[in-house]
């Protein structure tokens, strides 16, 4: 089995964050997030302001597009990283690394954290 040398170059801290839609009256919504896991991610800013990361599996999540299944089978819908205190939204998954080792993201930047 090959391992990507992305692996070694990932020396961000990333927590992987699951949302939650609540719906509250007169047709508000409320957005919340909550911690799934956290991995050692590789975060790279691309010149259009688009990052692409780099970021370890974790067992049992398998992903499609932005949702991802939990080892239950559960669709989780997993659709932000927080490093430090900035948030990536995830926008793609650009490839599904057939080794389940690195899985390569497409991110854009929440400009209210930046």
């Amino acid at each position: 089995m090959t391992v990507s040398t992305a692996v070694g170059r990932m020396r961000d801290r990333v927590e992987i964050q699951e949302g939650t839609r609540t719906r509250l009256g007169q047709g508000s919504q409320l957005d919340t997030f909550s911690r799934v896991a956290e991995r050692w991610a590789s975060i790279v800013e691309r010149p259009d302001d688009k990052f692409i990361v780099e970021i370890r599996y974790y067992q049992g999540l398998i992903p499609t597009a932005k949702n991802v299944l939990d080892s239950a089978g559960n669709k989780i819908l997993v659709n932000r990283l927080k490093h430090g205190t900035r948030i990536l939204n995830i926008e793609d998954v650009l490839d599904k690394d057939a080794q389940k080792t690195v899985l390569r993201l497409i991110c854009t930047r929440d400009d209210q954290t930046f």
